[in-house]
C-alpha cells in the first residue's frame, strides 16, 4: 500500500506531525525569547491582549475554540499571574478577562517574537510554493461548508457498504 497512492489516509497523520513539529519548536523559541506563557496559550493570551478586555465568548468566538479548551487556557494563564478576571459591568456572573501587569510585559516580549514568526512563516510558505495561514483557513471553511461525510456521498464509486454507511447518516 503505496502513502502516495491512498495519501488521503494520512492527511490528518502530516497535519499532526507538523502541529507537533510547530509546538516543540514554538516552545523552544518561546525559552530562548524567555517568554513564560504555556505555547498553548500564546494565542488566547494575544486574543486577550488584542481586545484589551475580553469574555471568555469573545474569545471562543474570535479563535473558534470550544468552550472547553479556552476554559483550560484560561486557567493555565492566571495560574501563571498572566490574567485576572473581574466582574462584568452589566452581568456581574460574566467575567471580564485582562491581562495582569506581568502578562502585559509578556505580550510585548512577544510582539517583536510574532512579528518575526510571521516572517518565518511566509519563507516557510515560499518554499513550498503556498501561504500557510490562507491554504489553513481555506481548507477550514471548506470542511465547514462540506464536510468528509458529504463529500464522500457525493462519490459516484462508493461501493455498496459506502454508499448505506452514508445513507445511515442522512447526508
Amino acid at each position: 500500500m503505496s502513502t502516495e497512492r491512498n495519501r488521503g489516509a494520512f492527511v490528518g497523520l502530516r497535519l499532526r506531525v507538523v502541529q507537533q513539529l510547530i509546538d516543540k519548536q514554538g516552545r523552544e523559541v518561546l525559552d530562548c525569547y524567555q517568554i513564560k506563557v504555556p505555547p498553548v496559550c500564546v494565542s488566547v493570551l494575544v486574543q486577550i491582549a488584542q481586545s484589551k478586555k475580553a469574555n471568555v465568548s469573545e474569545i471562543i468566538d474570535a479563535l473558534q475554540l470550544s468552550r472547553q479548551t479556552v476554559l483550560q487556557r484560561l486557567k493555565a494563564l492566571e495560574s501563571n499571574a498572566l490574567i485576572f478576571s473581574e466582574p462584568g459591568t452589566h452581568d456581574r456572573r460574566h467575567r471580564i478577562i485582562c491581562l495582569s501587569p506581568h502578562g502585559q510585559r509578556e505580550v510585548k516580549k512577544m510582539d517583536l517574537l510574532i512579528g518575526n514568526l510571521d516572517r518565518v512563516f511566509d519563507e516557510i510558505g515560499q518554499e513550498v510554493g503556498v501561504n500557510l495561514v490562507t491554504l489553513f483557513k481555506q481548507i477550514e471553511n471548506s470542511l465547514r461548508q462540506e464536510s468528509l461525510v458529504e463529500r464522500l456521498s457525493s462519490l459516484s464509486n462508493l461501493d455498496e457498504t459506502g454508499l448505506q454507511a452514508m445513507a445511515g447518516k442522512n447526508v
